[in-house]
């Protein structure tokens, strides 16, 4: 069975989104390049070592002291 007109368009949108966003990450400058308020840092390390699963840690015990 073939895709449907909708279903290549909807692909071949998505493999531009994705050439898109490779070209941006190539193009645009490093991280020292974009402040970030440090309230907004703190966040997003607490958000991401919470969010993470216990499975990570497990075995690791130099990574979580």
């Amino acid at each position: 069975m073939s895709p449907s007109p909708a279903e290549v368009r909807t692909a071949r949108l998505f493999v531009a989104g994705q050439g898109l966003l490779l070209v941006l990450l190539v193009v645009l400058p490093g991280d020292r390049a974009w402040p970030v308020p440090a309230w907004l840092r703190v966040v997003c390390v607490v958000a991401g070592v919470g969010g993470s699963p216990s499975w990570c840690w497990r075995g690791r015990p130099s990574a979580v002291g």
